[in-house]
């Protein structure tokens, strides 16, 4: 094994070896930072097809993420990227194709990548861990891609209320606690605030996988029983009024964007 990189982050790290490495690449046993950067470097530009191949509780953490989750789905949404369960650990954490490899090591000062020159070696893990991927099961992100939930936002329920989510998904992205936010619970924060509707929110989350029309009505409760929102009737021609969403008094400060933000990370 000789050192190819060495850097001082993840994100750095990743994007050197697939800056370097021709797809597709298999990513073998990453833990749940190395998948958040993955997203996030895809996010910044092109990258080659990508295989995952993770643990289960990993992939769920990710998915638990809303912001790593978004930009991974665009990914996923995209074929770029592929997620598959990982029976069991690996001794390390392996980016490969059929003639590279590279071993993830991670310490306080940084992350390498260790490569090997050793072909026979890089041949024989790389048909391991493609058998290994190709009888694993794949795993289900259940989150919409960013790009899809703002593009269609903008067409269901209007620019204004998709601009201000990813606004407050870039507010987000710099807080720590940012991928703890309700992706629920914002848009329906963000529709009260551009005054829409319940019954086209709830529809529009439903349409695009993000959650069911139950959740989405449980969360306005939520937010209802915490103080945030309040609703009024809209009469429509045929059948039951239907709910219009709206911001209690004092809810949003100076700086809105921020406060819905934060808001959709805080909700009990």
């Amino acid at each position: 094994m000789s050192s190819q990189y060495h850097v001082d982050d993840r994100q750095s790290l990743v994007a050197e070896v697939l800056g370097d490495f021709d797809g597709p690449v298999l990513l073998v046993d990453p833990d749940v930072q190395l998948i958040e950067a993955v997203a996030e470097h895809g996010a910044s530009g092109a990258m080659p097809t990508l295989r995952v191949l993770a643990r289960e509780n990993v992939l769920k953490a990710v998915r638990d993420d809303f912001l790593t989750a978004t930009l991974l789905g665009d990914l996923v949404e995209a074929e770029t990227v592929e997620l598959r369960v990982l029976p069991s650990g690996t001794p390390n954490t392996l980016f490969l194709t059929e003639t590279t490899l590279s071993a993830v090591v991670s310490t306080v000062g940084g992350a390498s990548a260790l490569g090997s020159d050793d072909s026979a070696f890089v041949a024989d893990a790389h048909e391991t861990y493609s058998e290994q991927f190709e009888s694993a099961e794949t795993f289900d992100l259940r989150t919409p891609g960013r790009e899809r939930i703002l593009d269609t936002l903008a067409d269901r329920l209007g620019e204004p209320t998709a601009d201000t989510v990813g606004e407050a998904l870039e507010v987000l992205s710099t807080r720590e606690d940012g991928g703890e936010v309700d992706g629920v619970a914002l848009s329906l924060l963000v529709v009260a605030y551009h005054e829409g509707q319940l019954y086209e929110v709830s529809r529009w989350g439903e349409d695009i996988g993000m959650a069911s029309k139950a959740t989405f009505s449980r969360t306005k409760t939520d937010l209802e029983d915490q103080g945030y929102v309040t609703t009024e009737k809209v009469p429509v021609d045929v059948g039951r009024p239907r709910q219009r969403l709206l911001l209690t008094d004092g809810t949003v400060a100076d700086d809105a964007v921020a406060t819905l933000a934060d808001l959709a990370v805080e909700l009990e």
